[in-house]
């Protein structure tokens, strides 16, 4: 199966796709991009999470194999590390040579994991319902392990003061990083999928499969308001960079933005297939889409217009 990555500014006034054949054997589960926007790493279900140059195009790759799914990558904030997913274990490897620097044991399949914002602590959660947290510089698991719910999606906080876990019984737990300590336990209309925190980290946002928005205030726990709603599951929920706005991308074929303070629907952007991402441009002002018909779409955030369609990729986008 050949999966493909394509680079787009937002914010240029002529926007045009530049393709990668980003080849993997299976599906590619998750792309993470370096800080200059040079690199690209994609980790995939083939066992394999791979490197590539941008500026080179579809040069071969720097593959690094788990052999087993590579649910996930990320890279430090300045770039010069990744750390990828798999059975058992993450890894923890230099950007430049491919070196290992650390490995972080976790029982079972890793299914997602987060990188604090200033590149210190790792966050990861397993489907065997336990998660860890490690330093960095030294890989050193910094908390005891948490044992509970299974758990596909883990984030940290914008100051990585707190992170949370979302968790398959229906309950959002929020944690202080360097502690440990529980924050507050919520609990949703239904399972969530995955969630977000404010910058000012005073709300959480969570999307559920039944196509919900949960608000939330933190550190209290209490819920802000009955959930938006969309008519499907939610695979996708971002703020925007002032925190005024969320959007979100949905099984039934829209992305849409909600004032975040309200729960408000502001607009919907409709798609022939089901909507699998949606981001912000930095400047709030343009957002791109992704959808299962194989095409990105570029949208004016203010009017709803469709500004450009971009080629159709081998597969969904995501």
């Amino acid at each position: 199966m050949e999966g493909s990555v394509g680079c787009v500014d937002l914010l240029a006034r002529e926007t045009q796709l530049e393709t990668l054949n980003c080849e993997h054997d299976g599906q590619i589960r998750s792309i993470s991009s370096g800080r200059n926007g040079h690199i690209l790493a994609t980790a995939s279900v083939d066992g394999t999470a791979r490197l590539w140059n941008v500026r080179m195009g579809s040069s071969e790759p720097r593959i690094f194999t788990k052999g087993s799914s590579v649910w996930d990558v990320k890279f430090s904030p300045d770039s010069s590390w990744f750390v990828m997913t798999g059975v058992d274990a993450a890894e923890i490897r230099d950007t430049t040579t491919g070196a290992l620097r650390h490995r972080l044991p976790l029982k079972g399949l890793i299914n997602h994991l987060d990188v604090s914002p200033d590149g210190r602590r790792i966050v990861a959660c397993a489907g065997s319902g336990e998660s860890r947290v490690w330093d960095t510089q030294t890989g050193a698991q910094i908390l005891e392990p948490i044992h509970g719910a299974p758990s596909d999606y883990t984030a940290f906080s914008a100051d990585g003061r707190w992170f949370c876990l979302v968790t398959h019984d229906n309950t959002v737990n929020v944690y202080e990083t360097e502690t440990g300590r529980p924050g507050a336990t919520l609990t949703n209309s239904s399972w969530g999928v995955s969630a977000m925190f404010s910058r000012d980290a005073r709300r959480l946002v969570v999307a559920t499969l039944l196509g919900e928005l949960e608000f939330w205030s933190l550190p209290e726990g209490s819920r802000l308001k009955r959930p938006a709603r969309h008519k499907d599951v939610i695979w996708n929920t971002v703020f925007s960079p002032d925190d005024r706005l969320l959007l979100t991308a949905s099984r039934d074929r829209t992305a849409a933005l909600w004032e975040a303070e309200t729960g408000h629907l502001v607009r919907e952007f409709r798609h022939e297939q089901q909507v699998l991402t949606a981001v912000f441009s930095p400047d709030a002002r343009r957002i791109l889409t992704g959808d299962g018909s194989r095409r990105a779409f570029i949208w004016d955030a203010t009017t709803g217009q469709r500004l450009f369609e971009l080629m159709p990729h081998p597969g969904s986008v995501w």
